[in-house]
């Protein structure tokens, strides 16, 4: 039996997809990059005269009040300058707890912003993450125990991947298997 690889929509008929002509696309693109040039023109002129704006009306500002205008811009950027300071002294100081560059200064900011539920949220990680190492380094270097072994049933295999402190905690128990499993390493270590 044949396959039929037309679907049927209804109707018997199946429309053929309508795809939209390239220079619809075309046009539309056109008239947005005329749209865009328009807005940026516009942009650009607005900024010019809010400078003109400006200009004018200092001119028109008498001495005192230039003078507190310009008082009023160093102050703020006194202020800026102390909040960097500020937050730079608090980072090296996050740095030196342990913290990470990038998150020492982002609780530093925090902190000189008085934003103390940031600051809480990450001490808090910072601690659980100091916890989570020493439970790491607590648990790391511990020998795993060797069960049902006892120093009468040390094998020679078992002997030759004892370290030193495991041969002489063996000497100091057995003192006669270690020197008949001492003997034989010998024995295979000569040429």
């Amino acid at each position: 039996m044949p396959v039929d690889n037309k679907i049927d929509l209804g109707g018997g008929v199946n429309p053929a997809p309508n795809p939209a002509p390239a220079t619809d696309y075309e046009n539309q693109i056109k008239a947005l990059k005329e749209e865009n040039e328009k807005l940026k023109s516009t942009a650009s002129k607005n900024a010019g005269e809010a400078s003109d704006f400006k200009k004018r009306w200092q001119e028109t500002l008498s001495e005192t009040e230039k003078a507190k205008l310009e008082k009023q811009t160093l102050v703020e950027e006194r202020n800026s300058y102390q909040k960097e300071l500020k937050v730079l002294g608090l980072t090296t100081k996050y740095v030196k707890l342990g913290y990470e560059g990038d998150k020492a200064e982002k609780i530093a900011k925090a902190f000189a912003d008085g934003d103390t539920d940031t600051v809480f949220a990450m001490q808090e990680e910072f601690i659980q993450k100091i916890r989570d190492t020493k439970k790491e380094g607590e648990t790391r270097g511990v020998p795993t125990p060797q069960g049902g072994t006892s120093d009468k049933n040390v094998t020679q295999d078992v002997f030759n991947k004892m370290g030193y402190k495991e041969r002489v905690a063996l000497l100091d128990k057995s003192p006669e298997v270690f020197r008949r499993l001492n003997a034989n390493a010998m024995k295979k270590r000569q040429f």
